[in-house]
């Protein structure tokens, strides 16, 4: 199973858990799975743990987390692939590594793969050492590559064991290698016209100085950026025309162009793609609108602990004010603790927060005589 932070500056981290793997997560340094840019996250938030039935999930220190749609936070729940995980301001997405990809993208991972989908004639370079799993599926033949290191130099001189695959046009192929490999320096794109066999014929690594590390992006990066001239670039890239590799940052592919004047290097940022979250049948039945993106979702539950703030969410609801709504009206209704005055406008304008919210800071601004005016 891979679990993905889908938003945030380090939106597009992951870490791959196999069975009986358990992962650490806050914004803490020392924890396997760091989220150093959210200031609601615990140094240590949250234990996961893969399991049988998914991943089990325990808050630790008192902290909680939720899965989209709940109703309350909890310190210990069960989420399964394609759910969607709430803690701090933080989402995080866990999938099974086989399940294929959807019609959309739904993560920065998945947008990587369409983006990459989107190049004509694309190959990608893999390092499936210690990964079982990955070495069994490209010895078997299922995908179109093969070996680009004999068996006996594979470890002593190249360091792994890379395969050259021609991925063009395969999204479920692309989408399998970006989730098992993306940012954590196994994995290499680039385009080129010639054939595969003609690529492989000059990927394969019969020494440690040529092109052997062709599918680490950390070399790669590093190499690409201190090739001299135009004359070493073209003799050492050959065939290839541009290379497409992970960036420090998992949700920016980097690309370097070869082109007359020697080596072009630019960029191709991935936003997160977070769908909103879909009524429950109860709520379509009520007529309530309960769909929000999830970042507001998870503004919701960075209020967990406050029982007023989750009974005012629970009662917008039931006078029909979506939840995002609901959240919006709390929020300023906290900032001038008048709980009373949020009674009053709900009860006024239940489908209309914008409404609600220029209500209520105007009466706020009479009654404090103009010091939240600015606010």
């Amino acid at each position: 199973m891979l679990l993905e932070l889908a938003n945030g500056k380090y939106a597009g981290k992951s870490r791959r858990l196999r069975l009986g793997d358990d992962c650490r997560i806050g914004s803490g340094a020392g924890v396997e799975f760091s989220v150093p840019d959210d200031p609601s996250l615990g140094k240590i938030h949250f234990l996961a743990c893969r399991a049988e039935k998914g991943l089990e999930v325990w808050g630790v220190d008192g902290n909680t987390v939720a899965l989209a749609g709940d109703r309350c936070a909890r310190h210990h729940l069960t989420a399964r692939g394609g759910d969607w995980l709430l803690a701090g301001e933080s989402i995080f997405r866990p999938t099974l590594l086989d399940a294929p990809i959807g019609v959309r993208p739904e993560t920065p991972l998945d947008e990587v793969a369409y983006t990459l989908n989107r190049i004509s004639d694309l190959f990608a370079m893999v390092n499936v050492a210690d990964d079982t799993e990955w070495k069994r599926r490209v010895e078997s033949g299922r995908d179109p590559g093969q070996p680009i290191a004999e068996s006996f130099i594979r470890f002593s001189e190249v360091g792994g064991e890379p395969w050259l695959l021609h991925v063009t046009s395969n999204l479920a192929l692309i989408g399998y290698i970006v989730r098992r490999g993306w940012g954590h320096g196994r994995i290499a794109f680039f385009r080129s016209p010639y054939s595969f066999a003609s690529i492989r014929e000059f990927c394969i690594s019969k020494t440690k100085d040529r092109v052997s590390r062709f599918y680490d992006p950390r070399w790669l990066r590093v190499a690409l950026r201190n090739l001299p001239d135009v004359e070493e670039c073209s003799g050492w890239m050959g065939p290839v025309e541009e290379f497409l590799v992970e960036s420090s940052f998992p949700r920016r592919i980097e690309r370097w162009t070869k082109g007359p004047e020697g080596l072009a290097n630019t960029s191709i940022d991935i936003g997160p793609q977070l769908p909103a979250r879909l009524p429950t049948e109860a709520e379509v039945e009520a007529g309530i609108d309960t769909s929000m993106p999830l970042d507001m979702e998870v503004a919701k539950w960075s209020t967990v602990g406050n029982d007023q703030a989750n009974a005012q969410i629970e009662r917008g609801r039931v006078l029909g004010l979506s939840s995002a709504a609901s959240l919006v009206v709390y929020s300023v209704a906290q900032c001038f603790s008048h709980s009373e005055a949020l009674d009053k406008l709900l009860e006024r304008s239940p489908h209309n927060a914008a409404r609600a919210l220029e209500l209520f800071v105007a009466a706020a601004n009479r009654r404090h005589a103009g010091t939240y005016a600015i606010t």
